[in-house]
């Protein structure tokens, strides 16, 4: 059994170019390397995997590789100095983040970015453990060329001359293969993304369109249809990522390693190698084009040009030269992502508008934007400078200081304001740490001029991804952060610098911090595992069953009358939905949205006052939800307490005063209690801000009530 699990690992390893004899530890090492590309592969090509609400697996799967990664190092003994200070400031950071959000008003909303944060503390340590268990290849290499020698040498002379290697030879010179690795799973990861957007442009995109045509899917009064509707007709791929601005990040991220991978191979080999690598940048930059990303353009070009200025560097004579040209003539490709987004904008649906052109608002002047969210995020960090909200505060904070003409968002776009407003300066500062110990990990690589190709992309992968999370979110993309970090463990572990094995070194002398926070990294991955993501699958399991019991009672009511059987049904409908409903809240008892769920159950079987309960309950736990407060101010409206609904319903408005629906239920109330004007007045602002045809449908019919008239409500 064993033999025949090691010939299979084996063959695994050939398929993926280590040709060279292992030494059992290589194996495991390698098999490590395997088992991380195909949990980190399974949560790029179905995004869903990455998140906590459906990654159980995922995150067992690296917490798997982590123990792994553990064992082989405990037997290796890979050294890790150089690593204590940025790992130190990335575990501060976590640590703070997740406490921070722990005493928030709303800890579950950050539920997402602390299992993301904690799983990236896990990958640096193992991008760390990639390039400094290396070794393990280049001993068990050298090893097999000795042994294939002509004539063979004396088993003593070998051990003689294998041990005075191991004690002679710098570590950071003989531990590429790690980088090799990852600079060949980030070339193949972004060749198969760009073949998957070009795809989707120029087939999947109209094949699904012509689809739901055809079976009559597309519903105009239905603000999701609708949204589908015009994703599908703009053809702005996003691949596995679904958001066009974060693939094309991503593929800038990428440029350096499909422009590094294979630099030094000669003969037909090389060759071949040469020519894929154009060939994987030709993709890269026609599905950068595709996606019409203004900033990712950019970011695209800047990624283009840092590929050539590392070949120029390295450059060898005239052919060398040539290929820098080559790479450099792909940025007036990528440069035109911006008209490509022009003319993806000239593309819209039919759609009923009461205000004119120039009163529309400047929905997708991209850096108009940015600085709206910019705006709002400094506007919710002043409330809590020093500390922060918590991680998730920016888009429960959002709808309360957005800027009329911004667009809806969960997210301010630039990581340095976004980690500002929910972990606070000291927050900002932990991560600046880290960012900083980035730099001089840099500085120390560079400077040396002993970077090989594949170090420098991985150094240059994670300096793109920076740049581009200053003008997108692709910061808080799960599945690219995870990446970013593992690039992070990667580069601090190469650029700590040559290493004589026996040699210590001073850094060495504090070993504990080397050794102790790995294990800290596991214990927090493992607890986050635990105390986030099982209580967050089940909640989510729950809201799935309780969504399908209340579409199965929607059908049932929709059958008038109802009969005697289907009446009894829907009792037992109702009360699965308390039960299902119930048990969610057992599961995340601080989240207001599961509280906010338990209500509309309630509701439906007319106990309005656990109901209201229910809705006091979760605006004590996010005073700030605008839909909260309108749900009860209907609840109360109905139980007869008219005042008491006023202020709830003028409490919801003020919270989030864009929100047409809130306004339409604002003027019914206000009719109801004999403030006709006011009504009147909330039911044309309602019209005024309603971007969908249910919205203008809503704010028709309560103009219609109060009589403003026919010409009116179409105005």
């Amino acid at each position: 059994m064993t033999s025949n699990m090691s010939s299979v690992v084996r063959s695994l390893l050939f398929a993926l170019g280590f040709v060279r004899p292992l030494t059992p530890l290589g194996t495991f090492y390698a098999l490590a390397l395997i088992l991380l590309g195909i949990v980190l592969g399974l949560g790029h090509m179905h995004p869903a995997a990455a998140y906590p609400e459906s990654g159980l697996p995922t995150a067992i799967g690296l917490l798997g590789v982590c123990l792994l990664a553990i064992v082989v190092a405990g037997i290796g003994g890979p050294n890790l100095g150089g690593l204590a200070r940025p790992a130190l400031a990335f575990t501060l950071f976590v640590v703070w983040a997740w406490g921070r959000t722990a005493f928030s008003s709303v800890p579950t909303d950050g539920a997402p970015e602390v299992s993301m944060f904690v799983e990236g503390l896990a990958l640096f340590w193992l991008g760390a453990f990639a390039v400094r268990g290396g070794r393990w290849f280049d001993a068990a290499s050298a090893g097999g060329q000795a042994d294939s020698e002509p004539g063979g040498a004396q088993p003593g002379a070998r051990a003689t001359q294998d041990a005075s290697r191991e004690t002679s030879t710098p570590l950071a010179e003989d531990s590429k293969a790690g980088e090799r690795v990852i600079a060949i799973f980030f070339s193949l990861l972004a060749l198969c993304m760009s073949v998957h957007a070009i795809l989707q442009y120029h087939y999947l995109f109209a094949d699904t369109l012509e689809t739901l045509r055809r079976l009559g899917a597309l519903d105009p009064s239905d603000p999701l249809s609708e949204g589908i509707a015009y994703a599908l007709q703009i053809r702005r791929p996003g691949s596995w990522f679904g958001n066009a601005n974060v693939l094309c990040g991503f593929l800038a991220m990428c440029v350096p390693f499909a422009a590094s991978v294979g630099e030094g191979a000669t003969g037909r080999g090389g060759a071949f190698v040469r020519v894929a690598r154009v060939a994987i940048l030709c993709a890269m930059a026609y599905a950068a084009w595709l996606t019409g990303s203004r900033g990712g353009g950019i970011v695209f070009v800047l990624a283009l040009v840092l590929a050539g200025a590392g070949i120029a560097l390295r450059a060898r004579g005239v052919v060398m030269l040539g290929a820098l040209a080559g790479v450099l003539s792909l940025g007036p490709l990528s440069a035109s992502c911006p008209a490509r987004a022009q003319a993806q904008e000239a593309v819209s649906l039919d759609r009923t508008r009461s205000a004119s052109e120039d009163e529309e608002p400047p929905a997708r002047r991209t850096i108009v934007q940015r600085v709206y969210y910019v705006r709002s995020g400094l506007a919710m960090w002043k409330s809590a400078v020093l500390s922060g909200h918590g991680l998730g505060a920016y888009a429960r904070l959002y709808p309360s200081t957005r800027i009329r003409g911004a667009q809806e968002t969960r997210y301010a776009h630039n990581f340095v304001i976004q980690i500002g407003v929910e972990t606070g300066l000291i927050g900002v500062a932990l991560l600046g740490w880290f960012i900083f110990e980035l730099a001089r990990a840099a500085r120390r690589l560079f400077v040396s001029r002993r970077a090989s190709p594949c170090q420098w992309a991985v150094g240059a992968g994670a300096f793109l991804f920076l740049i581009d999370s200053l003008g997108e979110y692709t910061f808080y993309f799960q599945e690219v952060f995870k990446d970013f970090a593992l690039l992070c463990g990667a580069f601090c572990a190469a650029a700590a610098g040559p290493r004589v094995e026996g040699v210590e070194s001073p850094t060495e002398k504090k070993a504990w911090r080397t050794r102790v926070l790995p294990l800290v990294s596991v214990v927090l991955f493992g607890a986050a595992l635990w105390r986030v993501t099982v209580p967050e699958l089940m909640a989510r399991r729950c809201s799935q069953e309780l969504d399908a019991v209340w579409d199965e009672m929607r059908r049932v009511l929709a059958q008038e009358p109802v009969a005697e059987g289907p009446g009894r049904f829907l009792f037992h409908l109702r009360q699965d939905a308390l039960r299902f409903a119930d048990e969610g809240v057992s599961w995340q008892p601080r989240n207001p949205v599961l509280w906010r769920r338990q209500a509309g159950a309630y509701a439906s079987v007319g106990r309005i006052d656990e109901a209201c309960a229910s809705l006091r309950r979760a605006i004590a736990l996010n005073p700030l939800s605008a839909s909260s407060h309108a749900s009860l101010a209907r609840l109360e409206w109905d139980a007869g307490h008219r005042d008491e609904a006023v202020r709830l319903i003028d409490r919801a408005v003020a919270l989030h005063p864009f929100e047409p629906d809130h306004r339409v239920e604002r003027a019914r109330i206000l009719a109801g209690v004999g403030r006709r004007p006011e009504a009147l007045a909330e039911a044309r602002e309602a019209r005024r801000l309603s971007m969908s045809a249910r919205e203008y449908a809503a704010a028709d019919a309560v103009l219609r009530e109060l009589g403003a008239g026919e010409e009116e409500s179409r105005r």
